[in-house]
């Protein structure tokens, strides 16, 4: 019993070292409408991100 614990003590120590460290971004939708909306969305950050660095 003792021995199955400090497996799992172990096993939960390495997996958790590789896990990515800081915050993580929502994976984009995939089909349907909000496919759509998230890449007119991401067009408008694109040109206004462009927009911001043609002016400086």
């Amino acid at each position: 019993m003792i021995k199955k614990i400090a497996v799992f003590t172990l096993f939960a120590f390495c997996l958790s070292a590789c896990g990515i460290k800081g915050s993580l971004d929502t994976a984009p939708p995939m089909w349907g409408k909000a496919k759509k909306e998230y890449k007119a969305k991401k067009q408008q950050e694109q040109q206004q991100e462009q927009s911001n660095q043609t002016e400086k």
